[in-house]
């Protein structure tokens, strides 16, 4: 009898701390977007939106040729209400054509001290602590987000 409580006790713990678990349970909302650079789409360009509350992962997208986005967390669309920091990445070719990546291409930072890859973006667009870049989404989440750095 004692064995069989302690089964059902632990099975109910399970189910518990599961339905407590973090960003599973997370409702998303719907955000896109466009990103340009001096009013030319930015394709290729890299988005990481990081909570202002630093709780969770941040949420990432890559522009289109057309720099239009859709926001993902953790590979499902969209991103929890809340602030976000922005970070935007735009790498681009030493003859200043963006920059897409390769299968066996060497790792980025590789690339960037060999000078194979160059960061197009200021550090107030590409550098978590510098960025200038917010967004807040909302409950609704939001119709079209647009960076034009």
């Amino acid at each position: 009898m004692n064995q069989r409580f302690n089964a059902v006790w632990c099975v109910a713990l399970m189910f518990c701390l599961a339905g407590c678990s973090g960003e599973s349970g997370t409702r998303l909302v719907p955000v896109k977007g466009q990103v340009t650079v001096q009013g030319k789409p930015a394709g290729g360009a890299h988005l990481l939106f990081y909570p202002a509350d630093g709780k969770s992962n941040p949420s990432e997208a890559r522009s289109d040729p057309d720099g239009k986005f859709v926001v993902e967390t953790v590979g499902k669309p969209g991103m929890a209400p809340g602030e976000y920091k922005v970070t935007i990445s735009y790498l681009t070719n030493p003859d200043k054509t963006a920059y897409t990546p390769k299968p066996g291409d060497l790792d980025l930072e590789q690339l960037r001290m060999q000078g194979k890859v160059i960061e197009s973006l200021p550090a107030k667009y590409s550098n978590l602590q510098m960025t200038e870049l917010k967004i807040v989404v909302t409950e609704q989440g939001n119709p079209e987000v647009k960076f034009d750095l």
